[in-house]
């Protein structure tokens, strides 16, 4: 187990390109003296006692202290670190090596060069670390990097290899290519998935990719993976067919591979990750869908869109399906939204306002998804479009047009925006679409019609809603029908806007009614509100009912926390009559839990 857990913490360093950058980034100690300002720590660095001179340099270091030009003309702080450097102390010549770093680094080259050769492995590594950093342009540093690749410390060696990863300018980039594919088959299973990562980073496609294509036939599934994050860097287009197969496979780290093949971000690429919308694991499809919108351009993300949609029309069965209610609940949409968003609005790791009015106008189906999406969060009505009154119109226009869209999704996202405004020429288009014959744009529209009564204050629509209700008699009691999935709808939105008492005595006024299926509906809504007034009716249709209405009034029940004692012997003497054997199970089980209460 423990050397499962080492492999998985190595393979993240790898992977993320650092076995630090730094010895001393994280390790170094740092004791604040009271009262003292950066110029004291400066003259502390010439104090006899090696410990406060690497006090000194901690403190500065962590003052952020280089970076006051100030401060450095005012006390020649370089020629004190360059002193620093050949300091008696390894400890203070390594955090010397790691402070040079904030300056110009070039004139302590020579210097950081010579500390290559020092017997402090933890020196070694801090000059190896800022001359990877700030002077991996030069000859000089290149080659005396190279000379570090046979160090008799392997973190030494390691760390050799990712300061050579920053030579992609230097002149000798190609020698320290050669070099490092040389070093490949003598090196340990380690320093090798290293020089492999630097490899993926530094060279170039036609100097590295054969070597890189044979790794990943590897049986070892972490050099595979390895290899394939690096092939990505290159944009490798013969890796594409490799990385499908290890994928469909489930060789490596598949995750990263689907995002090696969105680095690679060619048409084969894409048609890939496309392929991969159709798998059975959910990670995959994800993972496929953040791949897309991360490549370069628009290449796929079309398509994407394209094979959503219809997919959404063949499993959600037209989007009529008791499953395709609620939007925000849909991992696959949020990942959507989430691509779409970093591929047009995300810059500089700063995200951008987006103009929802441009999206919506927009020729690309995904774009104006997104801006639809924009106007279902919150109340973004007014929050996203300010400014003249032409510019609400053209946007109600859109919004009216893209509630007849031949996409659900589309008419989906057009009515919530829609139930988000204040605007009543909403409400027509809103009360059409309640008799849809799609499910999902009947649900859609009575939960845009909530929104605006929220919105708004004005109850009437409300009221016309609940005089349809039963247009969604259900023709069974399953949980699963999409007419009782309406009906309980429109039942919330009402309660959701009436006073709790008002709700109760309307429910309890509905037990009467010659309607069967109010009666059932009204008591079972009681019940779910922990009120056993219900429960004779519930009692009833147990009793009498088909078999799919006595498994709904079952549950009514068994949502209730207390029972009569007159109750519980009318489910005994149903549970003696009753033929299916579930129901019969399912009532014995529910009179031995109202019996302990």
């Amino acid at each position: 187990m423990r050397g499962t857990v080492v492999a998985c913490c190595l393979l993240s360093v790898i992977l993320t390109g650092c076995l630090g950058p730094s010895v001393f980034e994280k390790r170094y100690v740092r004791i604040e003296i009271p009262g003292y300002t950066e110029s004291d720590y400066v003259h502390l660095l010439d104090s006899k006692d090696p410990d406060l001179r690497y006090l000194a340099l901690a403190n500065l270091l962590e003052m952020d202290a280089f970076e006051s030009e100030e401060l450095l003309e005012a006390t020649a702080l370089p020629q004190k670190l360059k002193g620093l450097l050949a300091d008696a102390s390894p400890k203070v010549r390594a955090i010397a090596a790691f402070s040079v770093g904030a300056l110009e680094p070039r004139e302590f080259e020579t210097a950081l060069i010579k500390l290559l050769g020092d017997e402090s492995a933890a020196v070694r590594l801090e000059a190896l670390t800022t001359l990877g950093k700030r002077c991996s342009n030069s000859t000089e540093a290149a080659q005396a990097l190279l000379g570090r690749l046979e160090d008799k410390s392997a973190l030494v060696r390691l760390q050799a290899i990712e300061a050579l990863s920053e030579c992609k300018k230097s002149t000798s980039r190609s020698e320290v290519v050669k070099r490092l594919l040389a070093k490949l088959p003598d090196r340990d299973r380690t320093e090798r998935l290293k020089l492999i990562n630097t490899l993926g980073v530094i060279g170039q496609t036609d100097e590295v990719e054969p070597t890189l294509l044979a790794l990943i036939k590897f049986n070892d599934e972490t050099v595979l993976t390895v290899a394939a994050k690096a092939l990505g860097r290159q944009g490798s287009v013969s890796a594409v067919e490799f990385l499908l197969n290890a994928i469909r496979e489930k060789r490596g780290n598949v995750e990263v591979m689907v995002e090696a093949l969105g680095a690679i971000g060619t048409p084969e690429a894409i048609q890939a990750l496309l392929q991969l919308l159709d798998a059975d694991e959910q990670k995959l499809r994800l993972a496929a869908i953040e791949a897309i919108g991360e490549a370069e351009g628009d290449v796929g993300f079309e398509e994407l869109i394209k094979r959503f949609s219809q997919e959404e029309l063949k499993i959600r069965q037209e989007a009529d399906s008791v499953t395709w209610v609620d939007l925000s609940s849909y991992i696959e949409f949020d990942a959507l939204l989430e691509a779409m968003k970093r591929k047009k609005f995300s810059g500089l790791g700063k995200f951008v306002e987006p103009p929802v009015a441009e999206l919506l106008a927009s020729e690309r189906v995904y774009e104006q998804i997104f801006g639809l999406n924009l106007l279902t969060e919150g109340k973004p009505y007014d929050r996203v479009i300010v400014g003249l009154d032409q510019e609400r119109q053209d946007l109600f226009q859109q919004l009216e047009r893209f509630s007849k869209s031949p996409l659900p999704l589309v008419r989906v996202l057009a009515l919530q925006a829609l139930g988000n405004t204040v605007d009543s020429r909403a409400l027509p288009i809103l009360e059409t679409n309640i008799d849809d014959p799609v499910f999902g744009i009947r649900h859609a529209a009575i939960e845009a019609l909530g929104t605006y009564v929220q919105n708004t204050a004005d109850y009437t629509p409300l009221r016309r809603l609940y005089a349809m209700r039963e247009r969604f008699i259900p023709e069974s009691y399953s949980e699963d029908d999409r007419n009782l999935v309406i009906r309980r709808l429109i039942e919330r939105i009402v309660a959701g806007a009436e006073r709790k008492e008002m709700t109760r005595k309307r429910r309890v006024s509905e037990l009467a009614l010659d309607s069967a299926s109010t009666r059932l509906v009204a008591a079972f809504e009681l019940a779910d509100n922990k009120d056993n007034t219900g429960l004779p009716v519930l009692l009833q249709f147990l009793e009498t009912g088909g078999v799919t209405e006595k498994r709904f009034a079952l549950k009514g029940i068994e949502e209730l926390s207390f029972a009569s004692a007159e109750a519980v012997s009318k489910l005994e003497t149903i549970e003696a009559t009753e033929t299916d054997p579930e129901v019969r199970g399912k009532i014995a089980k529910l009179v031995e839990k109202l019996r302990t209460k």
